[in-house]
């Protein structure tokens, strides 16, 4: 198993679980609608690193999920000091671009590793 996925995988699921109970606080459903969205998409992701776990690592891969490190801290924080939910979809939008880029770079390495 690529440990370096698995992190990630865990990275995403664990943002998922914040905005699982960030979700009971919500009290407008516009803002419930957006929490639920981005829990969506965190899902979506989630589902396509599963697929890759057995990817084997590169050094591009590592440099990618220490990407996704970097901006799961910076969401977490987002998360802990913002009073409304829309007010971190930056830092959600960024998390998901990082893990995105990472799942593009461990999708390339499993058509590699398939060809050859």
């Amino acid at each position: 198993m690529n440990d370096s996925l698995k992190e990630m995988l865990d990275l995403v699921l664990a943002q998922h679980d914040a905005l699982s109970t960030r979700l009971d606080d919500v009290t407008e459903p516009d803002e419930a609608r957006a929490v639920i969205a981005e829990m969506q998409e965190l899902l979506r992701r989630a589902d396509l690193v599963q697929n890759l776990l057995l990817i084997a690592t590169t050094k591009r891969l590592e440099g990618a999920i220490e990407r996704v490190r970097a901006a799961d801290q910076d969401l977490t924080q987002q998360l802990k000091q913002l009073a409304h939910a829309n007010q971190s979809i930056k830092a959600m939008t960024t998390f998901l671009k990082y893990v995105d880029k990472a799942i593009d770079l461990a999708q390339q390495a499993a058509k590699v590793a398939a060809a050859g």
